[in-house]
């Protein structure tokens, strides 16, 4: 039972495609669950909210509702990482495990180690290279 977490101001969750085959999903027995947070996709915002807190309430609950079971596991693609922050604070018993699957990061960032993220950043397509380093350098020139 795996629950999936997503957040962007451009789509919703149950659109977010998982690169994920039938053929393994039905082969693991996997049950994917997806959502859209407060305020995203079709779910109503809800300003006043504690976003970690009830997010992670919310996971919680869904996955009573769906009768997941005791532990499931809760995935995080792109932005929705501070739902999966929220589920390891708050409801760390409930989880059988979390993955963060981040597809942007600082390639200049110094506690990463200086070879591997030159050589990450060189496997990006040249367009993405040329946007990370103008992300990373214009806050310097203004």
């Amino acid at each position: 039972m795996i629950i999936t977490a997503h957040a962007s101001a451009f789509d919703a969750i149950k659109d977010f495609p998982l690169p994920v085959s039938k053929e393994l999903v039905d082969e693991l027995g996997v049950y994917l669950v997806t959502f859209d947070g407060a305020g995203y996709g079709e779910s109503d915002p809800n300003p006043k909210r504690n976003v970690k807190k009830s997010e992670a309430l919310d996971i919680e609950e869904l996955a009573d509702q769906l009768k997941l079971g005791q532990k499931f596991y809760v995935l995080q693609p792109s932005m929705g990482g501070y739902s999966i922050w929220g589920c390891l604070y708050y409801i760390p018993n409930r989880l059988a495990g979390a993955a963060l699957v981040v597809p942007i990061i600082n390639y200049w960032w110094p506690s990463f180690p200086a070879e591997l993220s030159r050589q990450a950043f060189k496997r990006l397509i040249v367009p993405e290279q040329r946007t990370f380093w103008i992300a990373y350098n214009i806050p310097f020139y203004m």
